[in-house]
C-alpha cells in the first residue's frame, strides 16, 4: 500500500542515490542545485532553507518496501492559493 508522509532528513540518503546520470538529475531538479551529483546534505541543506515556508513541503512516498517516490508542492504566488505545482517528483 502506498503511503505519504513528509519529507524527513533521513530520507535525502535514498533519494539522491535515484539520480543516475546528470542529464536525469537536471531534469529532476530544474537546476535548483549547483553541481552533479549532489549529496544528502546538499538535499538537506536545501530544505532546510526553506524550513519556515509555509507555501512548500517536501512530501515522501513510501509502501512496505521503503522509500518509493519524493516530490514537493508549493505554492508559487503568495496571494494565489488556487494553484499548486509540483517539483522534484522522483521515484526508485
Amino acid at each position: 500500500m502506498l503511503r505519504l508522509r513528509p519529507y524527513k532528513v533521513c530520507d535525502a540518503q535514498t533519494i539522491t542515490k535515484w539520480l543516475k546520470s546528470e542529464y536525469a538529475f537536471r531534469q529532476w531538479s530544474a537546476d535548483r542545485y549547483e553541481k552533479y551529483p549532489i549529496t544528502a546534505e546538499d538535499m538537506n541543506g536545501y530544505y532546510d532553507r526553506d524550513k519556515d515556508n509555509e507555501r512548500i513541503w517536501g512530501m515522501t512516498a513510501f509502501d512496505d518496501t521503503g522509500i518509493i517516490g519524493h516530490f514537493t508542492m508549493r505554492f508559487p504566488n503568495e496571494n494565489n492559493l488556487e494553484e499548486i505545482r509540483l517539483g522534484f517528483a522522483g521515484r526508485r
